[in-house]
């Protein structure tokens, strides 16, 4: 199935007045899927250092002149390549949306930052995450959360 066809079956899918909002059936799929293209990027990575790709993720967190110097250029190029776009997107309102985001974007953070805490609560997974990060403030993790 391709991207078109799966935009459109889960716009036909998600909103049906007086009904809970259903996940489209692919979704779940992609979530477990991840990102092939990283993926793909991260083995190219792994080949190219001596490490496994533990090793290679560390480095990411590296500052920029600890990396080593193939790394950025693959960061580049996966950044460059990027997904292919479905065939109804239009340039002009994606060109009007990164305007409109670049005037905007401490306050369209703050409030995806605002808005994630209860979307977190709401949700069954997020639900465990925020059970499990409130235990940091108990008296007995504070030498864990400073080591």
């Amino acid at each position: 199935m391709t991207t078109d066809e799966q935009a459109a079956r889960g716009k036909e899918r998600l909103l049906v007045p007086g009904e809970p909002a259903k996940l489209p059936e692919f979704l779940p799929g992609l979530r477990a899927d991840g990102d092939p293209v990283a993926r793909e990027n991260l083995r190219k990575a792994v080949r190219r250092s001596a490490g496994t790709a533990a090793d290679v993720l560390k480095a990411l967190r590296k500052p920029a002149a600890d990396q080593p110097s193939w790394l950025p250029d693959l960061l580049d190029e996966w950044v460059r390549q990027g997904p292919d776009l479905p065939s109804w997107h239009d340039p002009e309102l994606m060109a009007a949306g990164q305007r409109f985001f670049d005037d905007w974007d401490l306050e369209i953070c703050t409030a995806l930052f605002a808005a994630s805490l209860p979307s977190a609560y709401a949700g069954w997974q997020g639900v465990g995450v925020l059970a499990h990060a409130s235990q940091l403030a108990d008296r007995g993790t504070i030498a864990r959360r400073i080591a």
